[in-house]
């Protein structure tokens, strides 16, 4: 009875283990689990310029081949080459809110995954395996999960992989035809189909390794050549033939090859010079970790390392390659880890079956020697009964080392997630909806009441916000597109408070300026140590996230008496400002230092000694993070 009872357990365990239905249910509960990381609150200004735009195309009825958001390139030729990501994006706004552009981005960061987890799944690759690699590449992932036409782009890029997999390794040809439409949508959405030329032919290669092996078979040149180098040519004639030309394939080489635009993009330049760097390292030495273990497993496939070289190449070009790279190198980690396991499992079963072969050989010859002796027994002498058989006991080893290979894999995959989780906690802020750390609905309420005269300037990290906001009533200097263009150089000129600042103002007529304290790395602008020491400028707003200064002229000084504030308060709003960049990625221990400085400095001891606190929480790191950090972040 106490047997029955002790193997209940056992076998609802098995029961769980072999049923279909519970093992599947725990995979997509473990899915979605990971994918609701992916839910990242807007923080970008562009998500202003694409609303804007596609608010225009949508409400006039027309697509603008002018500029019409920002006055000193009014009316000038502008080519608006997102709009295929932008007209949906203002639609599901319209109709859903805010919260519905959440969801809506999402949902092709979800369809992402998806892609890219039936891709190796085509290839056999086991659901943990996947899970996991996903699980420690989602942090770096979701760093550029915004309301952005690359949302779009990782999924192309992942349907890519799952169609060449589908084709490759489950013979399902047709998936591919649909490969030339896809690039055609892709071409007018965003400019970047040279990454999925990339993808197309780096599983290319799978033809060629499928032709040798089968010495050039008529057939199989047919089905794995040709038709394969057919639908390549038709992507590239596809993009070729949008809207954009030639320059739908050769933007993102522009960009990379234009040294203006990346030095004043933060997010275009190198990795290396970004908070990402650390991340990136370990993601490096896992990825290149695995590919050795794939090669030693033979499990290694051309075509992934091809793209996980390329995506991890991408970054170290320009840091919002990072979200590439995960898309990437996921088929290398998780295919190589698989191969190891299978190799492991292999490897210890053979041993396990060697050890149980000599456990049989010897109880056979023990067996044997018993029945000789009792052949040669005294005649007549009542023999003994035989002693019940011993059953034989299964070596151990045989399973025992697959859970030390798989324990070893999920230790790594394990430590690395969290490694990634802490390191990238602070760089986006997990939700849905709006940020509300950088944004300032209470500033844009203000002007859009005010009847201004003359022009603005203002700082382009909120210039499309600003266009979502007051278009068409009021029209900004600059945006988040304007890196390439001539004024951008006049911007670099105001906010560095350098030589020539009133002759920008006086050539644009500027007469208000709508800015932020400090930029996105929590350096503070110039710009506001100018004003506040210039009488000629008047502060009339300040919030903790945006300023308002008003030039002191006859046509708006009705505004600036009832509005002004002492300027006193700048010091104030931007200890607020800097705090509120500490959710959006500037380093805690940076700022509360700053804001400690700022306390003693006005006699608050208090207030001083409540922001050191805040100092000796942020140093302390779990011992895992200091372990890892002294390796990538030579620290």
């Amino acid at each position: 009875m106490g047997d029955l009872v002790n193997s209940a357990p056992k076998g609802v365990f098995q029961d769980i283990y072999r049923s279909t239905l519970i093992r599947n249910t725990l995979v997509v509960a473990c899915f979605i689990a990971i994918t609701l990381l992916l839910f990242m609150k807007n923080f970008t200004s562009d998500f202003g310029i694409h609303l804007a735009t596609g608010r225009e195309v949508v409400e006039a009825g027309r697509i603008p081949h002018t500029e019409f958001l920002c006055y000193p390139l009014l009316n000038q030729p502008m080519n608006y080459e997102e709009i295929g990501f932008q007209i949906p994006l203002y639609l599901v706004y319209k109709h859903f809110g805010i919260y519905g552009v959440s969801f809506f981005v999402w949902s092709m960061a979800f369809l992402s995954y998806l892609f890219l987890y039936k891709a190796l799944r085509a290839r056999d690759v086991r659901p943990f395996v996947i899970l996991l690699t996903m699980l420690v590449f989602t942090f770096a992932f979701r760093i550029r999960l915004q309301p952005r036409p690359e949302s779009l782009v990782y999924m192309f890029c992942a349907f890519l992989m799952y169609g060449s997999s589908l084709f490759y390794y489950k013979g399902i040809r047709w998936i591919i035809y649909t490969f030339p439409p896809l690039f055609l949508l892709w071409a007018n959405i965003h400019p970047s189909t040279l990454m999925g030329l990339g993808i197309v032919g780096a599983y290319g290669t799978q033809s060629l390794v499928v032709a040798v092996r089968e010495r050039g078979n008529r057939d199989t040149m047919r089905k794995f050549v040709y038709i394969p180098l057919a639908v390549f040519a038709l992507c590239v004639l596809a993009s070729v033939l949008s809207k954009h030309g030639v320059s739908s394939i050769t933007t993102p080489l522009s960009i990379i090859a234009n040294p203006t635009v990346k030095q004043y993009t933060s997010e275009l330049t190198s990795v290396r010079e970004s908070s990402f760097y650390a991340p990136y390292k370990h993601l490096l030495a896992l990825t290149v970790f695995f590919a050795v273990v794939g090669v030693l497993s033979r499990r290694i496939q051309i075509h992934d390392v091809i793209m996980a070289i390329y995506g991890m190449r991408l970054p170290l070009l320009i840091a919002r390659g990072v979200a590439f790279m995960s898309i990437l190198a996921i088929p290398l980690v998780a295919s190589c880890a698989d191969g190891a396991l299978d190799n492991a499992g292999k490897y210890f079963r053979s041993r396990a079956e060697e050890k149980e072969a000599l456990l049989r050989k010897a109880a056979r010859t023990g067996k044997s020697g018993k029945k000789r002796e009792k052949f040669q027994s005294v005649k007549g002498q009542a023999a003994m009964p035989d002693a019940p058989s011993q059953p034989l006991v299964l070596p151990a080893a045989r399973s025992t080392g697959v859970v030390v290979a798989t324990s070893l894999f999920l230790l790594i995959m394990g430590t690395g997630a969290f490694y990634q989780y802490h390191k990238l906690l602070d760089v986006m802020e997990w939700g849905i909806g709006i940020t509300e750390h950088k944004f300032s609905f209470k500033g844009v309420e203000f002007l859009k009441g005010l009847d201004i005269r003359g022009n603005m300037f203002n700082f382009f990290d909120i210039g499309g916000f600003l266009e979502w906001q007051l278009h068409p009533k009021k029209l900004t200097f600059i945006d988040g597109r304007g890196a390439g263009w001539p004024q951008f150089q006049e911007h670099q000129i105001v906010t560095s408070g350098m030589n020539g600042i009133e002759n920008v103002f006086s050539k644009y007529n500027i007469s208000y300026i709508a800015t932020k304290a400090a930029d996105s790395s929590g350096t503070v602008l110039p710009l506001v140590n100018y004003l506040g020491a210039n009488k000629d400028w008047e502060l009339v707003f300040a919030d903790g996230l945006m300023l308002v200064f008003m030039k002191n002229i006859p046509e708006n000084r009705h505004i600036i008496e009832k509005y002004r504030l002492p300027k006193g308060i700048l010091n104030n709003h931007l200890v607020a400002e800097l705090i509120h960049y500490t959710y959006l990625g500037v380093n805690k221990q940076y700022v509360y230092s700053l804001v400690v400085n700022f306390y003693r400095q006005v006699n608050d001891p208090v207030n001083a000694n409540r922001y050191m606190e805040y100092v000796q929480e942020a140093s302390q790191v779990p011992w895992i993070v200091q372990g890892m950090d002294r390796v990538f972040s030579g620290r």
